[in-house]
């Protein structure tokens, strides 16, 4: 029997696998790049850089104010229909508020940037509307099932990010502001893959009002701004509260402890198209089995994690973040909490239900924050991970009420493995939820 290699990867092209593996490989090239960071800077240096590349990352999303998501809706369940044109030109009106933002931010909690770095941070921040385009084409790729753009555009920013600071360091000239550039230059080449890999509209059809579709997303905004923030805005708290060294080490064990959401964020790319088509679906066969899945998989991971990451974290780090491994152990509390609360938020949003997911995110972000001003002061990086653990979980929490799934239906069986897989590999291709 003959194997015909254009029909595999044609199939390899269309499947979730591919969504995996790019995410994998993004997070690969962003912890290559950040033992280079670590090393160059040194801890405090690192603290520092975690810091204003998370407030460059959180900002496109609170500017967005949840659209590319409201977009993402609509797209798996209409098409595009004309919307693009007008998503990209309305754009345009974001580039004063960043810019104002990224001043603000300068002056205030990113305060320690010395005169170059801070020039090359509002610069970068002004042009967090190319962030946002790119965002809103991943959407569009995600809701119509290209998962083979999505992943090229999914690997792109890192990919270019790393070319940078890679070459940044072959010539000794790795500092912060060198990073901060390479982040903007990885956001620009990610917009323009995206406007080759989702093109402008020729075709005339320009017709839908894309007002309700900003109306939808302010039911999504708070969820998105917070989900980000919940992962990025410890480590500008921290900053003013543990110093640059104590963040540097927090910002590192996190990392490591989030790998999953790889594998996770796959599965909700996979099944979001059935959800959305089939609002019916909320309490129905595909919440409950996607999520078993995702139990499935975060378990596996976070204990291929603990048990890898004595050796990975100083091998690759270097000797000096060794008291991030202890830390890291600890935020896999947070890992499986993360990888099965991010499908569930997802399926939130596909089935309508933004203001859910918008308080489960808001909800357990509190929380995160409360307990960063509580116990970082007294246990440093210790109370920063418990602070993230406890948030994850009231995140949970909210998302399975909001779903009215009941944690017995969260307990894995034997079939759940194999569908992991499977669904990893093919999605619902064959429709087995729509």
């Amino acid at each position: 029997m003959s194997i015909r290699l254009p029909s595999i990867l044609t199939k390899l092209w269309k499947s979730p696998s591919l969504m995996t593996f790019s995410r994998l490989c993004a997070m690969g090239l962003s912890l290559a790049s950040a033992p280079i960071i670590a090393r160059s800077l040194g801890p405090s240096g690192r603290g520092l850089t975690a810091a204003a590349l998370a407030a460059l990352i959180i900002v496109p999303l609170i500017i967005s104010f949840g659209y590319p998501m409201a977009v993402r809706r609509h797209v798996a369940r209409h098409g595009v229909s004309g919307i693009l044109n007008r998503s990209r030109l309305l754009l345009l009106v974001l580039i004063l508020p960043s810019w104002a933002i990224g001043l603000v931010l300068s002056k205030s909690v990113l305060a320690d940037l010395n005169t170059q770095a801070a020039f090359a941070f509002v610069i970068a921040m002004t042009c967090s509307p190319l962030a946002v385009s790119w965002i809103l084409d991943s959407n569009v790729l995600i809701a119509q099932q290209r998962f083979g753009g999505y992943s090229t555009l999914n690997i792109v920013q890192p990919l270019v990010s790393i070319i940078l600071i890679i070459l940044a360091w072959i010539t000794s000239n790795v500092t912060v502001e060198i990073v901060i550039w390479a982040q903007l230059g990885s956001s620009l080449a990610a917009f323009i893959v995206g406007l080759l890999i989702v093109p402008f509209e020729y075709s005339g059809e320009n017709r839908v009002s894309i007002l309700p579709l900003i109306r939808e997303g302010f039911s999504y905004s708070g969820s998105q701004i917070a989900e980000a923030a919940s992962q990025r805005v410890d480590s500008i708290l921290l900053l003013g509260i543990i110093g640059p060294y104590g963040t540097g080490i927090y910002s590192v064990a996190f990392t490591v402890a989030s790998l999953p959401l790889a594998l996770t964020q796959a599965v909700s790319g996979a099944i979001f198209k059935s959800a959305a088509s089939n609002p019916d679906l909320s309490t129905g066969g595909l919440a409950p089995a996607a999520l078993r899945a995702s139990v499935v998989i975060g378990f596996a991971s976070a204990l291929t994690i603990g048990i890898a990451s004595p050796l990975f974290i100083p091998f690759l780090f270097g000797p000096e973040f060794l008291p991030a491994v202890p830390i890291a152990l600890l935020c896999l509390g947070a890992t499986l909490a993360l990888s099965v609360g991010g499908v569930a938020s997802n399926l939130l949003a596909a089935f309508g239900k933004g203001w859910v997911m918008t308080a489960a995110q808001v909800g357990g972000l509190a929380i995160n924050i409360l307990l960063i001003f509580l116990l970082a002061p007294l246990l440093d990086e210790t109370g920063a991970a418990i602070a993230k653990v406890v948030g994850c979980w009231v995140c949970l929490a909210v998302c399975l009420t909001g779903l009215r799934i009941t944690p017995r239906l969260l307990v894995p069986g034997t079939k759940d493995l194999s569908y992991s897989v499977r669904l990893l590999l093919d999605g619902d291709s064959k429709g087995r939820f729509s």
